[in-house]
C-alpha cells in the first residue's frame, strides 16, 4: 500500500498532507508514493508536526479507529513551534 494511502486510512495524515510533508524511511527521504511492506519506521515532518511510527501491518481497506493499534504504532508525535525545531529534527533524522 502507499504511504499517502496508508496514512490516509489510518488517520495521521489527510493525503493532500503527505504531499506536502517529508517523508523518510530508514534516513531517505521518499514519495508518497512509496510503496509500504509492513514493519517498516517512517519520520513524518509536516510545516505543523513531527511524527515517529511504526508500520506493524498493511490493512486491507479501511481501519476502525479502535483497530488503528492492529497496523500502526506511533512512538513519537510533536508539534513544531518554528524553524529552529524543523532544523533540529532534519538533523535528528540525518545526524550530525
Amino acid at each position: 500500500m502507499r504511504v499517502d494511502l496508508f496514512l490516509k486510512k489510518l488517520g495521521i495524515l489527510k493525503r493532500k498532507e503527505t504531499k506536502e510533508a517529508s517523508i523518510f524511511l530508514e534516513n531517505k527521504k521518499i514519495k508518497p508514493s512509496h510503496r509500504l511492506k509492513g514493519g517498516e519506521l517512517l519520520k513524518i515532518l509536516t510545516g505543523e508536526s513531527e511524527i515517529e511510527l511504526e508500520v506493524i501491518e498493511i490493512p486491507p481497506g479501511n481501519v476502525k479507529k479502535k483497530e488503528r493499534e492492529k497496523y500502526v504504532r506511533i512512538i513519537k508525535r510533536k508539534r513544531i513551534t518554528s524553524k529552529e525545531n524543523r532544523d533540529e529534527f532534519l538533523k535528528w533524522v540525518f545526524g550530525d
